[in-house]
């Protein structure tokens, strides 16, 4: 008597048709992944060579033109910017608005730090009235710089756009720009003030500047000035 045995083999995915299917979905899910993959590396690669071409754009315009800086007359643009909680800020002109005092500083800048006492007195006298905004060039600790000197009065914008790096003329500091409601440039005194800026300072815009600092600091600016 003989007797057939029938064994259930297992083939192997590589060997059924179901083996087959699946081993075809994976390549075609493989290729697939690859090309995301592909076409996310082509995307950064070109935002990357668009940032390149902006940086360079604003650095010819900046080294073209030279530094410089706004002056009485000129009109700016709405100022956009990253806050310290990189929230968006726009500084808008229109009728209504208040003037705007921008104080452009530098945590890293020396004359900023010389100059602190005479925007700790504006913000205290005068923030009710004017837009105060205090514009960092450099965002590297300038929260503990507005924190540790006072400015939490005024907004912070620690990034301007580029292109209000130009149209501002940002690349100075220390800078205290009067800007009326219309966006028109009152008055832009440059660098710590001096002695013979208190007079004109106090009377634009109705503060008490700390008589401390005239009588030693803004003595030395003058008399370093005069003899330059």
């Amino acid at each position: 008597m003989s007797s057939t045995i029938h064994e259930n083999v297992y083939l192997g995915p590589g060997r059924s048709r179901f083996g087959r299917a699946w081993q075809a979905a994976l390549v075609v899910t493989g290729r697939s992944a690859a090309a995301l993959a592909g076409l996310l590396l082509l995307v950064l690669l070109l935002a990357s060579s668009l940032l390149v071409k902006q940086n360079r754009s604003l650095k010819h315009q900046l080294l073209k033109h030279g530094p410089q800086y706004l002056s009485a007359g000129d009109v700016v643009p709405t100022l956009r910017g990253l806050a310290l909680d990189d929230k968006i800020i726009n500084i808008a002109y229109g009728h209504g608005e208040k003037p705007t005092l921008l104080l452009v500083l530098s945590p890293s800048c020396g004359w900023c730090r010389i100059n602190l006492p005479n925007w700790q007195a504006i913000l205290d006298q005068a923030s009710d009235r004017y837009r105060v905004v205090a514009i960092s060039i450099s965002r590297p600790k300038t929260a503990e710089y507005v924190r540790e000197h006072g400015l939490s009065k005024a907004m912070v914008i620690v990034e301007p756009e580029p292109r209000d790096l130009l149209a501002y003329k940002f690349q100075l500091t220390p800078q205290t720009i009067l800007v009326d409601g219309d966006g028109t440039v009152r008055k832009n005194w440059m660098g710590a003030f001096s002695a013979e800026d208190r007079q004109e300072i106090e009377s634009t815009l109705g503060v008490r500047l700390p008589a401390s600092y005239f009588n030693t600091t803004a003595q030395q600016i003058s008399a370093k000035l005069t003899s330059q």
